[in-house]
């Protein structure tokens, strides 16, 4: 991060050391010498010690999806009559529930399940997208508290608290704390002859060269944090992003076998549910599914819109930690500097009757 600078301006220094000069060589050499001034307090000037921070860490809610069991039991009841059980009670109830809810919304459940071809349920599996006609029909069903039972719960990640969905592209960053600039010093090279002059001028060199060198240590440092963390978060998206990627895959896939596997079951069984229980069920199962592929898909995009979003809330945290510590070090050094400055015009002022320097 660059740095700007002011320039201490010695045109006081020049003015007092002139005077000073001036005044000593007036001095009667007669006069009784006073104690020769050491300048211990420019000798004990130190730069004191910043206090740096950590950068906060950022928390991460994952987000969870959960299937419903009374749909899970639906299913391993339906499989079950393939295997010459009777039809369970999980099964009637649901047959039951979708009746209702269909007669309730004014759909025939025959019309409903031919609407989900083959090209239709291809295309939701690896889009995430059903005809809008269809899709109307899904969330219609779907919205139904008779239905609702059997869909799965889930919820949305989330970033220090903020929920992050589908569509959120970012989360609101704490305001940039302003840079403080560090001064820049002009080192004072004293040509004349005079020892107490020239001792306190040296001292005041090395005090300055000491501070700077160490705040550009500490600069260093601070720098070198930061970009191990920017290095860390801008890795860890690249991980994020693939692995949401496959999770989701994985859970389509799944979920695509398991609808799959029910409707081929209840071709299986259709003689024994006859055609009404059939269509039921065969459209319970089609809205079911549509339902949860799509969460699957919502959850994906949050998932994804996370790694992002958490990729950027980690650097924003990182810079102001970087800010927060670079102004807690060039205060430190300007508060030196500051000090020095005033301590070695008083030494000046003081060389014309104190003697040579120690």
């Amino acid at each position: 991060m660059k740095i700007s600078t002011k320039k201490i301006l010695w045109s006081t220094y020049g003015l007092c050391m002139s005077m000073a000069l001036l005044v000593w060589a007036c001095t009667s050499k007669d006069a009784e010498p006073l104690v020769p001034y050491t300048f211990e307090d420019l000798k004990n000037l130190k730069m004191a010690p910043a206090r740096v921070s950590v950068t906060a860490s950022v928390s991460v809610t994952p987000s969870t999806v959960a299937p419903s069991a009374q749909a899970t039991a639906v299913y391993n009841g339906i499989a079950a009559v393939v295997g010459g059980a009777a039809v369970p009670p999980a099964v009637t109830q649901a047959v039951a529930d979708m009746n209702g809810v269909l007669g309730s919304a004014g759909y025939n459940a025959a019309a409903v399940a031919g609407g989900f071809t083959p090209a239709v349920v291809d295309g939701l599996t690896g889009t995430g997208v059903l005809p809008a006609n269809l899709q109307t029909i899904v969330n219609t069903i779907t919205a139904d508290a008779r239905f609702q039972p059997y869909l799965p719960v889930f919820s949305y990640p989330r970033i220090n608290g903020v929920e992050i969905t589908p569509t959120t592209a970012s989360i609101g960053q704490p305001t940039p704390t302003a840079a403080v600039d560090a001064l820049a010093v002009e080192l004072i090279n004293y040509t004349g002859n005079d020892p107490c002059f020239k001792s306190a001028n040296d001292l005041f060199n090395q005090l300055m060269t000491s501070f700077e060198s160490s705040r550009q240590g500490q600069i260093a440092t601070i720098e070198g944090v930061f970009n191990q963390e920017k290095s860390a978060a801008e890795g860890e998206i690249t991980g994020c992003l693939t692995d949401t990627q496959n999770k989701y895959k994985a859970l389509v896939s799944s979920a695509r076998t398991a609808l799959d596997a029910t409707v081929n079951n209840l071709i299986t069984i259709r003689s024994t549910l006859g055609d009404a229980q059939y269509n039921t069920l065969l459209a319970f199962a089609y809205v079911q599914f549509s339902y949860q592929v799509k969460v699957y898909y919502n959850l994906q995009m949050a998932d994804l819109n996370t790694c992002a979003i958490t990729k950027t809330t980690r650097l924003s945290a990182a810079q102001e930690t970087r800010v927060i510590n670079t102004n807690a070090v060039n205060d430190s050094f300007n508060t030196a500097v500051k000090t020095g400055q005033n301590l070695v015009l008083r030494a000046y002022d003081s060389c014309h009757n104190q003697g040579t320097g120690r």
